[in-house]
């Protein structure tokens, strides 16, 4: 879980789901709330302009090196899965061109 400060005053409390490299944040299953007044509510996703943004708190646990690893492994592992899909295509188009020739 991270908590986001914003520059109106405004803390959200959720799952980081995307950073960009400017700071522009996605924070998913949202809690938001804004300190002057205390108002709470709920949001399934919250998308903040890096502008709006004062603080970001990353948990103490949390280990970017790691997080990276996992990111790059899940996109080879995509990249991958494509790869087989193509080349199974490719041999079942190439029997099915076998078996129109042969007929």
């Amino acid at each position: 879980e991270v908590l986001v400060e914003t520059r109106n005053d405004t803390v959200i409390r959720g799952r980081l789901e995307m950073c960009d490299e400017d700071m522009n944040l996605i924070v998913e299953d949202a809690t938001c709330e804004h300190l002057p007044t205390r108002a709470k509510r709920k949001a399934s996703k919250v998308s903040l302009r890096s502008r709006s943004v004062r603080y970001i708190h990353l948990p103490a646990t949390y280990n970017p090196v790691r997080s990276l690893i996992q990111k790059v492994d899940a996109e080879k592992a995509d990249k991958e899965k494509a790869s087989r899909r193509r080349k199974l295509m490719s041999r079942k188009e190439m029997k099915l061109r076998e078996q129109m020739a042969n007929t």
